[in-house]
């Protein structure tokens, strides 16, 4: 029999992949920690380690060296959707395999691992009836996981210095993006990795946080437990087929916000003025407006005004872009109809998840 050891700190993963292997005749062992995973490899011999590096109190790129010494050899598989920098960091310290994200993720995996493991035959259970019964688990613990990463918020909230803060609401944030991506829950996933990668850059350089970051923060986490109520996960569409305008006159910021709504697969049109912002406003519908506020000849917040008198833009949502962030600003942002505002200059990664947020809300007719 073939033995196969699992290190992730998560339990409703871990129960998804030892049903799934141990369906196939596979021995499963399980670790929750570094120490735990290394033991293990040593006494019990496993013929492939699957791991998650993304473990307190940082990414686990010691642990990949350990475990690859303790496995004599054998297989060490990366199976988790970690961001970037750490998948770059584990495929440096030799891991044999970093399963590629997919839309059927856990069938990726239990695939990737039959192969190496040189098993043939028919993977195990995918149906439609077992993904829906693993969907309600997942649902079922959804809300108990978003309380568990608004405390770790609101900690952080408290010490935003605390590095070790915001990695652990990294890490919450990591396992509900790896939960959505086995379920399939493929629309709501593209909001969990979104926060997720965006948090990981906050911790990597945390000189970045700043009110606006902390706000963008609060307000996607929040959303989150609106996401995944057990209708509306099941119903959300994927938000790649939205359309996003960006009324701003600086060249370099309408490259930089084109960027971060590539990142998170929105499609954008720009314009650079008042005038053609409100012809491309008046012949099509959009689901996001970002507005500066600063532009010349008219202010964003007249454009904004103008903009709630469009019937098909009374409830679009807007979003100004301001290098003051103050109260009379924001009474201003408010009054004209606008729905939210993001501090110049921005992190790209906040902006993707701020679209990504009202986009939703807009797709969901909660705006």
């Amino acid at each position: 029999m073939k033995r196969l050891l699992i290190l992730v700190d998560d339990q409703l993963i871990a129960n998804f992949y030892r049903e799934k292997f141990q369906a196939l005749g596979i021995a499963v062992d399980f670790a929750r920690t570094a120490d735990a995973a290394v033991q293990l490899a040593t006494n019990r011999s496993p013929d492939l380690a699957l791991i998650d590096p993304v473990l307190p109190p940082g990414t686990g790129i010691d642990l990949v060296t350990q475990l690859r010494e303790a496995m004599q050899g054998k297989p060490v598989v990366v199976f988790t959707h970690a961001p970037d920098p750490v998948a770059r960091l584990v495929k440096q310290a030799g891991v044999t395999r970093i399963v590629p994200r997919s839309e059927n993720h856990g069938e990726a995996v239990v695939s990737e691992v039959q192969a190496l493991l040189g098993l043939g035959g028919s993977l195990a259970n995918f149906s439609d009836e077992d993904r829906e019964a693993w969907v309600s688990a997942m649902l079922e613990g959804a809300p108990e996981a978003i309380n568990e990463a608004r405390v770790s918020m609101h900690a952080f909230i408290k010490e935003p210095q605390n590095c070790d803060l915001l990695f652990d609401l990294f890490r919450q944030v990591h396992h509900l993006s790896e939960r959505t991506s086995l379920v399939g829950l493929n629309a709501v996933y593209k909001m969990t990795v979104a926060i997720e990668t965006f948090l990981y850059d906050l911790y990597a350089m945390p000189e970045q946080v700043n009110p606006s970051v902390i706000r963008t923060m609060s307000q996607s986490i929040d959303f989150l437990a609106t996401l995944l109520d057990e209708k509306t996960a099941r119903l959300v569409k994927d938000p790649s087929t939205s359309d996003v305008l960006v009324v701003e006159d600086e060249s370099e910021t309408r490259k930089l916000i084109a960027s971060a709504m590539e990142m998170v697969n929105l499609k954008i049109t720009c314009a650079a003025e008042s005038e053609m912002a409100m012809s491309i406003l008046e012949d099509n519908p959009f689901d996001l407006v970002f507005l500066d506020i600063n532009l010349p000849q008219t202010s964003g917040f007249d454009i904004c005004t103008q903009v709630r008198q469009l019937e098909d833009h009374k409830t679009t949502p807007i979003v100004f872009l301001t290098g003051l962030t103050t109260f009379q600003n924001r009474a201003k942002s408010a009054l004209s109809g606008g729905n939210d505002f993001i501090a110049k200059p921005f992190n790209v990664l906040e902006l993707g998840v701020k679209a990504l947020t009202w986009v939703f809300r807009n797709r969901l007719q909660l705006v």
